[in-house]
């Protein structure tokens, strides 16, 4: 082993020892505390090479050390603080890797969570912020803040701190919808594991979207399109029905109705994702409304479209058989209109439900 750390001298024997590290490691058969530490501080200094392999090969032997819970506690502040510099849309396989490196961390010892605090936490809000994160890459944020919010379930006033911090990230005039939408699936994954605090805060976000409503704004409220992401995300998990306060369902179909382009579409995506969680409770006033308001009709078939793309996924699915014939039955009446985008969206959704039916 010391012959091993010695190697990491070398320029030309660096990586593949770096590599071998990382398997003895994962083979969990061998001592490595004669190179505790030591060894640990070398492969978080590789993290800010230029060389983009040894910095892959020494953030997966980080990694491999953290999971098998071999990581010096004399190393851990090196190694967060070299880490979170990889948390950046500059490379965002490596920014995945690190953060979910982090995750485990925080799992293996709770005395690294002041470290990512200071070190990770402003980085990944950084991160949240760019465009260029969206579809996959949004799940390690997702696991960050899901990890920060059992770290912190004993202390509500820190919980509600980051999530404000988010709502500020996303709530201005210019900011992008995708990014939004991260922000969203971020705050949504705070409160996950607590369904009580989760009603409180869609209840919260029920009041925003009804105060805007009377307010005056150039083309849309930043604040209700980030309030209706935010009902959407935690409604893919969370049964919305039953949430304290004035009814969801209502607030969000009232936003279907609204001036902006912005707020109606993400209105019907709200919808379409609260039906996911109680198709019961929602799946019958959508299809009330796409009866009595002809106008609403491409909206709430968007709305249908979530509710089905949604069954194709890995998550296990409330949506019966029950629920997907009148789903069913819907699109075949309204794929008779003379509206073509109404005949397109129809034989979409109908498209998606032949893949897994």
């Amino acid at each position: 082993l010391q012959a091993l750390l010695e190697g990491m001298g070398g320029e030309a024997t660096r990586i593949p020892v770096v590599k071998t590290v990382a398997k003895i490691a994962a083979s969990g058969q061998v001592d490595l505390s004669c190179v505790s530490g030591k060894l640990e501080v070398e492969l978080a200094t590789y993290l800010k090479k230029t060389n983009h392999i040894l910095k892959v090969s020494a953030l997966s032997a980080l990694a491999t050390l953290v999971e098998t819970r071999q990581l010096s506690p004399s190393a851990a502040g090196c190694v967060v603080e070299n880490a979170s510099s990889l948390i950046s849309d500059a490379d965002l396989p490596l920014a995945s890797a690190a953060i979910h490196m982090l995750c485990n961390l925080m799992d293996m010892s709770k005395e690294s969570l002041p470290l990512v605090e200071s070190h990770a936490k402003p980085m990944v809000y950084q991160l949240i912020q760019s465009p260029l994160v969206q579809g996959s890459s949004v799940e390690p944020l997702q696991a960050f803040f899901s990890k920060l919010a059992d770290l912190f379930s004993s202390s509500s006033e820190k919980m509600a701190q980051v999530v404000s911090a988010i709502e500020a990230l996303a709530s201005g005039l210019d900011v992008k919808q995708n990014v939004r939408k991260t922000a969203a699936k971020c705050i949504a994954s705070i409160y996950r594991g607590g369904e009580e605090v989760a009603h409180t805060y869609a209840a919260k976000l029920v009041k925003v979207i009804e105060e805007e409503e009377g307010k005056a704004h150039p083309t849309h409220s930043p604040a209700s399109v980030l309030a209706l992401l935010c009902l959407a995300e935690i409604g893919r998990t969370l049964d919305l029905s039953s949430s304290e306060g004035k009814s969801v369902d209502s607030t969000i179909l009232k936003c279907l109705h609204s001036t902006s382009e912005d707020e109606r579409g993400t209105a019907s995506y709200a919808l379409g994702c609260a039906a996911i969680a109680s198709p019961d409770f929602f799946l019958p006033k959508i299809f009330k409304h796409m009866e009595s308001h002809e106008k609403l009709r491409y909206l709430l078939l968007l709305s249908l479209k979530e509710v089905v793309t949604s069954a194709q996924g890995d998550s296990p699915s409330k949506l019966t058989e029950d629920h997907l014939g009148r789903i069913e039955e819907a699109l075949f009446r309204f794929c008779e209109t003379d509206e073509e985008a109404l005949r397109i969206m129809c034989a979409e959704c109908l498209g998606h439900m032949a893949v897994f039916r």
